[in-house]
């Protein structure tokens, strides 16, 4: 059977599967899915087609990306060509959307969400100005994607790997030291984890580990934190114990008298 070829556009999103999980596999078996994928449109040799029917995935809070299949496949078109965009987005909370004009970086996932990076551009007649941050933009809160004739480069010495997978946190601010003891269940999960690319692990007296790592955002540090209840202490740094001893506090009062 001959197989179809793909086009420049389902190459794109094929690729971005396989960024998708490569992590999750590890590298030598993502190259032995990644050529099983490329072959895939063969027929076995039993004149089957090979059965999905092994795999699954679990799914609870996901979001469900069929209505943003246009948006998804526009700016993958869009880094390609590197062709600006101009975007509506609306932000979380927020009333409307916002117009504005970016060139598009890197589409990437995280914690069942994927993601934008992206650079500010220049509104048409009106003059550059630097942005305070690059846009970092959900993709299912993009309402609209218009491709413009305006070209880009991607900027030289940009590097995903540097400014994302660092450091724990997806907002990235100025990094600090975290050290915390956990003990139990929590102590084995995150002893099988990569939390930043200098984090420490120390076994201590029985099941209880100590772990150092450096973040780049307190809220997500805090709601992680918090997310092993009674079964976590965090020793550094002092600011960040008084934000969560805070926030136990504000909780405390809104499950009060009970």
């Amino acid at each position: 059977v001959k197989p179809v070829p793909f086009s420049s556009t389902e190459l794109s999103m094929l690729q971005m599967c396989g960024a998708f999980t490569r992590h999750l596999l590890g590298a030598e078996l993502f190259e032995d899915v990644t050529h099983a994928l490329l072959r895939s449109q063969y027929l076995t040799s039993d004149g089957k087609l090979s059965s999905a029917g092994r795999f699954a995935s679990f799914q609870p809070g996901s979001i469900d990306y069929t209505p943003h299949r246009e948006t998804i496949k526009k700016l993958l078109v869009a880094m390609e060509d590197g062709r600006i965009c101009r975007v509506q987005y609306q932000r979380i909370m927020a009333e409307r959307a916002r117009a504005f004009y970016i060139m598009p970086l890197k589409i990437f996932s995280y914690k069942e969400t994927i993601y934008l990076h992206a650079r500010q551009a220049r509104n048409p007649g009106k003059k550059y100005s630097e942005p305070e941050y690059d846009p970092l933009l959900a993709v299912q809160r993009i309402k609209n994607v218009e491709l413009t004739e305006r070209r880009f480069k991607v900027p030289k010495g940009y590097n995903f790997e540097k400014l994302f997978n660092q450091h724990f946190g997806l907002m990235k601010r100025e990094p600090f030291e975290v050290e915390a003891e956990f003990w139990g269940w929590a102590a084995h999960f995150v002893a099988e984890r990569i939390h930043s690319s200098d984090q420490k692990i120390e076994k201590i007296d029985g099941d209880k580990v100590r772990l150092t790592f450096t973040s780049s955002s307190a809220p997500e540090t805090i709601t992680w934190l918090l997310s092993f209840g009674e079964e976590v202490k965090l020793l550094k740094p002092d600011w960040l114990r008084k934000e969560i001893t805070d926030t136990i506090g504000r909780m405390k009062d809104i499950y009060s008298p009970y």
